[in-house]
C-alpha cells in the first residue's frame, strides 16, 4: 500500500511566459504560451475579454498576428484549466508527481 505524501508545489506557482516569434512575411506570427500551475491566470483590464482565454485559466495559448505596426489576435485557446472537482491519485515513486488539467475541446 502507497503512504500518501503532501507536497509543496509553491516554488512551482507565478505566472510564467513562454514566446516564440515567426517571421511570415509580409506579416509576423507571435505565439505566446501563459501559464500558472498553482493559479487561474488574471484577466488583463487593458485586453478585450474575447482576446484572453476565461476565468479558471491555468495555461492559455494566444497567436498574435503583426503587420504595420498593427497587431490582430487570430486566435485565443485555454490549453488547460483549473478542475472543477480536483482528483488525487497516489502514485509508485515518493519522487514522481503527476499534474492533470481539463483541456480545450
Amino acid at each position: 500500500m502507497l503512504e500518501e505524501q503532501s507536497r509543496d508545489l509553491t516554488a512551482l506557482g507565478g505566472e510564467q511566459i513562454l514566446h516564440r516569434t515567426r517571421d511570415t512575411p509580409p506579416t509576423t506570427m507571435v505565439d505566446e504560451l501563459k501559464l500558472n500551475r498553482c493559479g487561474d491566470l488574471p484577466s488583463l483590464m487593458d485586453i478585450p475579454e474575447k482576446d484572453q482565454c476565461p476565468s479558471s485559466t491555468r495555461a492559455c495559448l494566444r497567436k498574435t498576428n503583426q503587420k504595420d505596426g498593427e497587431d490582430r489576435v487570430i486566435t485565443v485557446i485555454p490549453v488547460a484549466q483549473s478542475p472543477s472537482d480536483p482528483e488525487t491519485i497516489p502514485i509508485s515513486s515518493p519522487k514522481d508527481l503527476s499534474l492533470t488539467f481539463e483541456g480545450h475541446s
